[in-house]
């Protein structure tokens, strides 16, 4: 069992570290700053679906609705 920090196991995965840190955000646990390559396979084997956009999409806000006439000038 070989402890790897995040470029070690970018490397490793064939990965950039880019999508490592994306792993990260989405859930992966790298506790002190080192993991295994199981634990990555293990993650990756249980998340199928994910997708570096998937981890740093912009959360939705909604946005405000303007009534038709209440519109002020900017010179008001």
């Amino acid at each position: 069992m070989e402890l790897l920090n995040k470029s070690q196991l970018a490397e490793r995965l064939g990965r950039s570290n880019g999508y490592v840190s994306a792993m990260c955000r989405a859930g992966f646990q790298v506790p002190c700053g080192r993991t295994t390559l199981k634990a990555a396979m293990d993650w990756m084997a249980a998340n199928p679906d994910f997708r570096m956009a998937d981890a740093y999409a912009r959360p939705v806000t909604p946005r405000k609705k303007v009534s038709a006439g209440t519109r002020q000038s900017a010179l008001a």
